[in-house]
């Protein structure tokens, strides 16, 4: 009991200390940021352009399939259902596992990642597609880091209506 007595102003000086160090911590963000990136004002012209002329088009459901490369995990090959502008449906590569969420299912998200990564100092190039859709895309959220890139080929694109 004597050695408790003797540890409790150290062990409240530790406390104290621990409390004021983890108010110095930035605040968790709960949900989104405040401030998300325009996609109209983040993509460069020959991009708006594009995907303008997707806009135009009014296509809402569609099958496509896409081919994701990355280092992170999800390379292969997708087959996406889009109904309403929303994915429902996605077949994935048999080695993916369960869980993991995918970086792009629309096209919408393309033109959506690719204002986001453009925003944040990253670069984006792509390939010349019909009706606004990029035949490939890369995104370099990092242009002088290596390994951080993910590229997005449109192999098949399908109208449901």
């Amino acid at each position: 009991m004597i050695i408790v007595r003797r540890a409790l102003p150290f062990l409240a000086a530790c406390l104290a200390l621990f409390v004021v160090g983890c108010s110095l911590l930035p605040a968790p963000l709960n949900g989104a940021p405040a401030t998300q990136p325009s996609p109209q004002v983040a993509l460069p012209a020959d991009l708006a352009a594009r995907r303008d002329a997707w806009i135009r088009g009014g296509i809402t459901d569609y099958t496509w399939v896409i081919q994701l490369g990355c280092e992170c995990g999800l390379n292969g090959e997708y087959t996406i259902a889009v109904v309403d502008g929303e994915a429902t449906e996605v077949q994935w590569p048999a080695r993916t596992e369960p869980g993991v969420e995918l970086p792009v299912k629309t096209v919408d998200d393309l033109y959506a990642k690719a204002a986001e990564t453009i925003a944040e100092g990253g670069e984006v190039h792509a390939d010349r597609g019909d009706g606004g859709i990029p035949t490939s895309i890369t995104f370099d959220p990092i242009p002088n880091a290596i390994d951080d890139e993910l590229s997005v080929t449109v192999t098949s694109f399908t109208p449901s209506r």
